[in-house]
């Protein structure tokens, strides 16, 4: 009995410990994590989803996926897919809903949990593209300021040297020639 209580307690403190990783991983992470049962609910989110989402966790567990991760109709699809036992690493370029209504372009990746061939959840991470997109929009603006700074530097070149010659032309011909010719003018 002593010899099967201690094994117990072994078991016991391997799987709390498993647990205590477990949740780490999901805070940790800086990609939204939203776990669901294979029956699509919720059954655990980390912070980076509630923040992507706009949902706590406390509203969202319990409830079906559709009610909170609101994209396109490849999403639904997808899903059946996974539940069937196949990952899907990139459902492509799609843009999600915030509770608020906000859109946001995302990456999202679906990935099945299995143990013995029985299917136990299904992960969902979700990468938000927003800050990678302004990050390029930045880029691209200062590149094209940079290409127009350069034709302004070219232009103004090729425009100064013509007046410069002119201008120096006039100074020449001014002193050359007196103020009381008729040509001073």
């Amino acid at each position: 009995h002593h010899i099967f209580l201690s094994s117990l307690n072994q078991e016991i403190n391997l799987h709390e410990k498993q647990l205590a990783v477990h949740k780490e991983l999901l805070a940790g992470t800086k990609d939204g994590v939203i776990v669901i049962t294979p029956n699509l609910f919720v059954s655990d989110i980390n912070p980076a989803a509630e923040w992507l989402l706009g949902y706590a966790a406390e509203e969202v567990i319990g409830k079906t996926i559709d009610t909170i991760l609101i994209g396109p109709e490849r999403l639904s699809s997808a899903l059946e897919t996974v539940q069937l036992g196949e990952p899907i690493h990139n459902l492509g370029d799609c843009f999600f809903h915030r509770r608020e209504g906000q859109s946001f372009p995302a990456i999202i990746r679906l990935l099945p949990v299995e143990n013995a061939g029985s299917l136990l959840a299904i992960l969902i991470f979700i990468n938000d593209l927003s800050e990678q997109i302004e990050s390029q929009r930045n880029s691209q603006q200062l590149e094209h300021r940079a290409i127009l700074g350069d034709f302004t530097a070219i232009f103004a070149h090729d425009l100064r040297n013509p007046i410069n010659n002119i201008s120096t032309g006039m100074q020449l011909i001014q002193s050359r020639i007196s103020e009381s010719d008729p040509n001073f003018d």
